[in-house]
């Protein structure tokens, strides 16, 4: 598989007086499955990976392997594939009733596109949500295509390049792309619609120049069923890092390198490699470096040729960059951390050695210096000691920054039970100081990093690392809601439920906050920006609560309302179409989606327009319209 030359994510640069080039790569020792034991698979995933172990899916329905991908619990797998049957029951119905299969698959597109495919969500690739909220990027929009279109175009197959994904399908024995991002995206010449502006748009191929971005979708490559499915479980893995839940992260890419095996195994890698390399940006922009360099780290394995020389040129940009951080904010014991690193990597020039070990020597002098000076003269392994007994008095001094750096140094120096409790001392103290000052990211991690300490003690100190990092985003939540700020609550609540997805009071947050958002976006006519705020509200919900399937309903019938108002009636019943979908036994909705129907086929006749009014047909009959026997008669 041909690998584009992707741009480096940030520069290679010290922040410092000293010039310094950046190595050609940093050991990649920081790890997703860094305490956490990734769980062997059970139910109908273990039946995938098994039935996936020759690269073909037998045993278990494509449709299935994509939801198990996606997510969904084996209880809810039945429940999530008859959502998505009956959300594309309709397009597939409409788009049957055309005589060729160019029609037909333009006509599914089209309709899939009025009714399921409603916004277009860079990174939403679980195929459950497409049909809950009609959020879709590209690989779930192909995995939603190809799994309405069986029977009605021939041999439709996914298609990846390194930033994208779609389909191809024959027809007349021939295949012809079809772009799923795009209602009329069927049959279509890719370089006319696909443009350099039009993945722009998308959020496609971000850091890459034109020509990149150009030159990566020139080279896509077939993939069977089980490439799609891979590629879910890695997106799934990137949204997990967004979301804070490293473990999740882990068990994804876990099943998409089994998933992929033979001459997938690389396609896969390299696939997946380029899909984590954009992933950082985001990640980097909102400070969260060492979440980048897992993902970098992830994306290494199993990658070749281009692909692989960027992502070890960014994991060294990355690690520069955590440098810079921790120096610039005063953690030099981190700072160092960060320069062995560096000095461990592998083919680092002469020159590159002595200016790193430059910068190890200032620092060292930073940590050690002052009443930890004394430690100085003595052995590794004394001197270790020594700085853990300052770093205790720091401690006791309530100097948390200095002491933490000082208990890291000790530990390095000398680890075991005369450095472990300090530093264990000094992480609970700095982790506790984030918290109260909001600073949940840094909470985050050195929580993370005081679990790994309490292990090691003896004996082993117990930490309810969830509830500590969960509290800290839950009073970011609830100072957003008391400022009304609610979409920040949301992304709040939401992260602190990565680690208390169970609790019935964060639930029942999060669940108010979503319907105030939906609410918001109802009322304003967004019918579609309501629609993930409802169904995420519902997930939260213990029992029924109608308030925002009534919010949906309404929306859904004054668009329409809108649109008839004009005589749009294709707008007006696609409006109904969609609110049909959120609340199927509405039956002010129904009765009005017969009479404009009804007005549809009538237009359409009166034009001479019998593929349109063919496609009328499945509707008018199921609604009992007896205008459906003229379409018969006029257009048979």
């Amino acid at each position: 598989m041909k690998a584009p030359t992707f741009a480096v994510i940030v520069a290679l640069a010290l922040t410092s007086s000293t010039t310094l080039a950046a190595p050609t790569a940093i050991p990649t020792s920081i790890s997703l499955t860094d305490g956490y034991e990734i769980p062997a698979p059970t139910g109908l995933e273990a039946r995938l990976l098994k039935d996936a172990a020759d690269g073909v899916l037998d045993d278990v329905a494509f449709i299935d392997a994509a939801l198990v991908a996606s997510g969904v619990k084996d209880d809810a797998i039945a429940a999530e594939r008859k959502r998505i049957e009956r959300a594309i029951a309709g397009p597939r119905a409409r788009a049957g009733t055309q005589r060729d299969a160019k029609k037909r698959g333009a006509a599914l597109l089209s309709a899939l596109h009025e009714t399921v495919l409603r916004r277009y969500v860079e990174d939403q690739s679980r195929v459950d949500v497409v049909a809950g909220t009609g959020e879709f990027n590209c690989l779930s929009s192909a995995v939603i295509y190809v799994i309405a279109a069986d029977g009605l175009v021939d041999n439709p197959r996914g298609m990846m390049a390194l930033t994208h994904a779609f389909v191809r399908a024959d027809v007349a024995g021939k295949g012809v792309d079809v772009e799923t991002t795009s209602n009329n995206g069927f049959a279509v010449d890719r370089e006319k619609l696909v443009t350099s502006e039009y993945l722009r748009r998308l959020g496609v191929g971000d850091g890459l120049t034109e020509a990149q971005r150009m030159a990566d979708l020139k080279n896509p490559q077939e993939v069977p069923p089980l490439g799609l499915v891979a590629g879910l479980y890695s997106n799934r893995g990137v949204q997990a890092i967004r979301q804070g839940d490293v473990e999740g992260a882990a068990l994804a890419f876990d099943r998409a390198t089994r998933l992929s095996t033979g001459p997938l195994k690389v396609r896969v890698a390299n696939w997946r490699g380029a899909l984590l390399n954009n992933a950082i940006a985001p990640l980097l922009k909102s400070g969260r470096t060492l979440d980048a360099r897992r993902l970098l780290a992830i994306g290494l394995d199993g990658a070749t040729g281009e692909t692989r020389k960027t992502l070890q040129q960014n994991v060294a940009a990355v690690a520069t960059l955590q440098l810079n951080e921790a120096r610039t904010a005063g953690r030099y014991a981190e700072a160092l951390g960060f320069v062995e690193d560096a000095l461990a990597s592998q083919g680092a020039s002469q020159a590159v050695v002595k200016q790193l070990q430059s910068i190890r020597g200032e620092l060292q002098g930073r940590v050690a210096g002052g009443d930890a000076g004394r430690c100085e003269p003595l052995a590794p392994q004394e001197r270790g000691i020594c700085i853990a007994a300052v770093a205790a008095a720091a401690v006791d001094a309530g100097d948390d920054d200095r002491a933490l750096d000082l208990a890291r140094v000790a530990n390095r120096l000398a680890p075991g039970p005369q450095t472990r409790p300090v530093l264990f001392n000094a992480l609970q103290r700095s982790a506790a100081k984030a918290r109260g000052e909001r600073d949940c990211r840094r909470a985050e991690e050195l929580t993370r990093e005081l679990v790994g300490v309490a292990s090691q003690l003896k004996p082993a100190r117990d930490v309810d690392a969830d509830t500590l990092r969960a509290a800290c985003y839950w009073s970011l939540a609830t100072d957003a809601v008391n400022a009304n700020r609610f979409n920040v609550a949301a992304d709040n609540f939401a992260r602190a439920a990565v680690f208390l997805p169970k609790d019935p009071a964060l639930k029942k947050n999060r669940g108010e906050v979503e319907l105030r958002l939906a609410e918001g976006h109802a009322r304003a006519g967004r019918c579609d920006e309501a629609r993930p705020h409802v169904r995420r509200a519902q997930a939260m919900a213990t029992g029924k609560d109608a308030r925002g399937l009534q919010l949906l309903e309404v929306c859904a019938n004054e668009r329409s309302t809108a649109a008839a108002e004009k005589k749009d009636w294709a707008g007006a019943a696609a409006e109904l179409r969609r609110g049909l979908l959120d609340v199927p036994d509405s039956a002010v909705l129904n009765d009005n989606l017969g009479r404009m129907l009804h007005n549809q086929a009538v237009s359409a006749l009166k034009e001479k327009r019998c593929d349109d009014a063919r496609a009328l047909l499945p509707e008018l009959k199921a609604k009992g319209r007896t205008v459906a026997d003229d379409v018969v008669r006029v257009c048979p």
